[in-house]
């Protein structure tokens, strides 16, 4: 566990993109695989479970995208256990903690000014799916047999929710004075710390008298899950480019990560900006702590994305560009706390696919990574999907379906 001791001792530490201490780069080469690169990973509580969110992508000589999917397999000998289908980009996706359902967060834009997000709730042991709450993406799984926070109202950063019950009203709320509703979530590997990037009402005055607010998104709260109290909360213009979050186990440390590549690393009293680390240029880039909060793992993030302009030439009315970041994938494993560089592994087929044209933060952060419970192995969204051990680099396994 950190302590506030060594929170403090990296207080304004920078790192660039070249270190004189940087670990030799394992190339994890690319091979073939029926499935596109996972938008999204997850690992079950107990580990003997994965499972991933694909893209529907668009088809060759079509200007419609195929369904996405939520897949799961059994870790260690492959064998899938459930296929679900979605519209769109499945950019989350995780297990609820009796490990009998898997969740997915997705979204989609058919244009450039329509969006349709939603979360989708699929049961494992059979083919049974329990609706999807269509007003947004962003959910992390809470403590409980079936419950997730996701992100609320203006009135309140999340709520507490049954996944099989999604549209129902909340649980509990986490919320905190003039916060609105979260942008991005993130529950600690032990459950007990719930962290949000989210927007701020500020006053507008006229004449020493408020006339209305106006919402900024660069609030940075942690609350204590058990009884959603705030234990510590920021403001800062630096999060408003924020497109990921991961807590510390311990709850002690907040990671966010951001369109031009930068980690930012939260922490210490007063709670501030404590280190930056320069990931990558040109895509985003997303933190994931290990469950005992020794490492710190990042992925770089070449998205492949694809705009829509209208066009009346065409059947659907607009047609289709495709804007591509580049295929080679980074992930790189950092002492937390000293944001040391300890191993990177850099894989040549890395890219994925997303067909909505806003950019939103989920367009070019997915989550794509993710530990092991043991802390041992990571699973990475990169040639299909591929499982790695830390150690070393090798490659446990890749997940594949039949076409």
């Amino acid at each position: 566990m950190h302590t506030m001791r060594s929170i403090q001792g990296i207080c304004c530490l920078t790192v660039g993109l070249v270190a004189a201490s940087r670990a030799e780069a394992i190339d994890i080469h690319a091979q073939a695989h029926r499935l596109p690169n996972a938008e999204s990973v997850a690992f079950s509580p107990s580990g003997r479970l994965v499972g991933a969110g694909f893209g529907g992508g668009v088809k060759p000589g079509a200007e419609r995208p195929a369904l996405g999917r939520v897949i799961v397999w059994e870790t260690e000998s492959g064998r899938l256990r459930r296929v679900g289908d979605v519209v769109g980009d499945v950019v989350a996706v995780g297990f609820s903690t009796d490990e009998k359902f898997i969740v997915a967060g997705t979204v989609y834009t058919p244009g450039d000014s329509v969006e349709t997000p939603g979360i989708h709730v699929f049961s494992i042991g059979d083919d049974e799916a329990f609706g999807s709450r269509l007003r947004d993406h962003l959910f992390t799984i809470a403590p409980g047999p079936s419950q997730a926070f996701v992100a609320a109202s203006r009135q309140a950063v999340a709520e507490l929710r049954g996944l099989t019950s999604l549209d129902e009203p909340g649980l509990a709320a986490a919320a905190v004075a003039d916060a609105g509703r979260a942008r991005l979530l993130d529950c600690s590997a032990d459950s007990s710390t719930l962290a949000a990037v989210h927007e701020i009402g500020l006053p507008i005055e006229r004449e020493a008298r408020e006339v209305g607010r106006r919402i900024v998104r660069d609030g940075l709260t942690t609350f204590a899950v058990a009884d959603r109290s705030v234990v510590k909360s920021i403001r800062s213009e630096l999060l408003r480019d924020a497109t990921a979050v991961s807590v510390s186990r311990d709850g002690q440390l907040v990671a966010t990560g951001h369109r031009d590549g930068a980690i930012r690393l939260w922490g210490g009293e007063p709670f501030g900006e404590r280190a930056r680390l320069q990931a990558a240029k040109g895509h985003a880039a997303r933190p994931v702590f290990s469950p005992a909060d020794d490492l710190l793992a990042v992925i770089t993030q070449p998205a492949t994305g694809i705009r829509w302009n209208y066009d009346d030439s065409k059947p659907s009315g607009f047609a289709i560009r495709p804007e591509r970041r580049g295929g080679l994938c980074v992930v790189t494993l950092h002492e937390t706390d000293s944001l040391a560089e300890r191993s990177r592994f850099t894989f040549d087929d890395g890219a994925f696919r997303v067909i909505h044209a806003n950019r939103l933060p989920a367009a070019c952060n997915p989550h794509r990574l993710a530990f092991s419970p043991d802390g041992r192995r990571l699973l990475a969204g990169c040639n299909g999907l591929t499982l790695l051990e830390l150690s070393d680099g090798t490659v446990v396994r890749s997940y594949d379906i039949d076409p």
